[in-house]
């Protein structure tokens, strides 16, 4: 499972999960798998599954409304609607990660691992690629966050990995400045995914992905530390 989010509301819980290519701990033939899982909160009961595209890789998810999923490896972005994954990007992403649905309801920002960091409409699928003019380093996110003007990243692409908070002007047009929340620190490993809870923000620093090879297997050589997550308050 690569994304969890939980809708307290409807007391629900949705995760992917994804059968990574060429790792052994997954069988052969379902390679190249992913699938949106909808559980109960309450009892953890299985209530529906969504098959993915083939040889896809639907690993990080939104949800405000129906699940919004990105295709790291088709570069795809999918919405759950009436029990089906549908595709409404144009085909711009490389690598989508998180995708970032600000409250407002009429901003949402998609980070491609390779490209940049682009403004994009739930509804027509249009892409908009947010300039940096050489000032912002925008590759490598893996875990994006909207909060009124802020972007919250989380980095793990960048040398040295970060998690950072990017100002957007009052249209949420372009990027005026960055705050680093940490970086070269000894509790920031491979930083992944975060997540709101009332001003706080919570994120995994150290998720241990740099400990496996390409095939799943521990790495004997890179010592895995206990898993840490790191908060900041007041954003």
């Amino acid at each position: 499972m690569l994304a969890i989010k939980v809708e307290s509301k409807r007391r629900l819980v949705w995760a992917t999960e994804v059968a990574l290519d060429g790792f052994a701990t997954v069988p052969r033939a379902d390679w190249g798998r992913s699938v949106v899982l909808q559980f109960s909160l309450d009892d953890g009961t299985l209530l529906s599954r969504h098959e993915g595209p083939p040889h896809g890789s639907l690993g990080d998810m939104a949800r405000n409304g129906d699940p919004v999923v990105s295709d790291a490896d088709g570069g795809g972005i999918y919405r759950l609607r009436d029990n089906a994954l549908v595709r409404f990007d144009h085909g711009e992403f490389i690598s989508p990660q998180t995708v970032a649905d600000c409250p407002d309801g009429r901003h949402s920002f998609v980070p491609d691992y390779v490209r940049g960091v682009a403004t994009f409409d739930m509804g027509s699928g249009a892409v908009r690629w947010i300039s940096t003019k050489g000032r912002f380093a925008l590759g490598g996110i893996d875990g994006l966050y909207c909060r009124g003007t802020l972007l919250i990243a989380v980095q793990n692409g960048t040398a040295p990995k970060r998690a950072i908070v990017l100002h957007l002007d009052a249209l949420k047009s372009v990027i005026t400045a960055e705050t680093v929340i940490e970086r070269s620190t000894r509790t920031l490993d491979l930083p992944t995914h975060g997540v709101f809870v009332g001003a706080t923000f919570f994120y995994i620093a150290n998720s241990g992905w740099d400990g496996l090879d390409e095939h799943g297997a521990r790495i004997p050589s890179i010592h895995v530390s206990p898993a840490i997550i790191m908060r900041v308050d007041g954003i």
